[in-house]
């Protein structure tokens, strides 16, 4: 399967051990206890988000633009907008949140990501495989684009230099996953496979890269959630991640996505309870 590749260079390695996510029952517990922990958090945090919302929303209702508190309001208002951002990422990782699942072709997705990425990261050479015959996802397109968007900036970070980029798409089923840490059910999968040549990861960190709030960046630098909604995405979507990396040899993420089975109907409603998006937030 998948034989027929399209080739995408996008102007301006394979990986030889694997490391499945989580590698131990003992850590996939410990990832799950994160997740419940993830979800909590961002529960409570909305209610308070919305509540300085609603209060910063109406005292700008009745202040005039010259006034000196203005602009301070607006403040307030941006970095509310920002809360709702994190608190977006730690539903994600905690496999809650809103989404819609449509049949999806994961080639547009990537072609149309990577081209914006090589744009931004021009000192990083682009490089696509993707198989012309590949099966379609039942996914939601907006945490897809997340799951691809977090992948590049992880690798772009790791290449500060510059470097090669690799995207690879191939369709595998259940045997070819064989010897993983992880059972995958019977079927057909979708393998998305993200390679850079950055400057790789040390055992100890790839035990903990997808923890919320773990980064090996300083706290100014960012939030250290790209990785962990990555993690909570693949999971919520009965996928599967391995990670192969060694310091000084760049790293590689290997995502399993369920194939799309046709003779299924796409899930129209939000299951009952999930969280909607509202103007300003989330409404939980």
């Amino acid at each position: 399967m998948g034989k027929q590749r399209e080739q995408i260079l996008f102007e301006h390695g394979e990986p030889t051990k694997w490391a499945p996510v989580p590698t131990t029952p003992e850590q996939g517990s410990h990832m799950e206890a994160l997740r419940t922990l993830a979800g909590g958090i961002a529960h409570n945090f909305n209610n308070l988000n919305m509540g300085i919302q609603g209060n910063t929303s109406l005292m700008l209702f009745e202040t005039d633009s010259g006034d000196p508190n203005y602009e301070r309001l607006k403040t307030i208002e941006a970095l509310v907008h920002r809360g709702s951002i994190l608190i977006s990422r730690l539903l994600g990782y905690a496999g809650e949140g809103t989404f819609r699942l449509r049949p999806l072709a994961l080639n547009r997705l990537v072609k149309d990501t990577l081209n914006a990425f090589s744009k931004a990261e021009k000192r990083i050479r682009v490089h696509a495989e993707l198989a012309e015959d590949l099966l379609k996802i039942l996914a939601d397109h907006n945490q897809i684009a997340e799951v691809l968007l977090n992948l590049y900036a992880n690798a772009a970070d790791a290449m500060s230099r510059g470097g090669e980029l690799s995207v690879k798409t191939m369709n595998v089923t259940h045997l070819e996953m064989a010897g993983k840490a992880h059972k995958p059910k019977p079927g057909k999968y979708v393998a998305l496979i993200v390679t850079d040549t950055g400057i790789g990861i040390d055992k100890e960190t790839m035990t903990r890269i997808f923890e919320p709030f773990f980064s090996t960046k300083p706290m100014d630098k960012g939030m250290g959630l790209g990785l962990a909604s990555v993690y909570g995405i693949v999971k919520k979507q009965g996928g599967y991640i391995d990670l192969d990396s060694e310091v000084g040899h760049g790293t590689t993420f290997k995502i399993y996505l369920p194939a799309w089975d046709k003779r299924s109907r796409p899930r129209r409603e939000l299951p009952k309870g999930t969280p909607r998006l509202n103007a300003t937030g989330l409404a939980l």
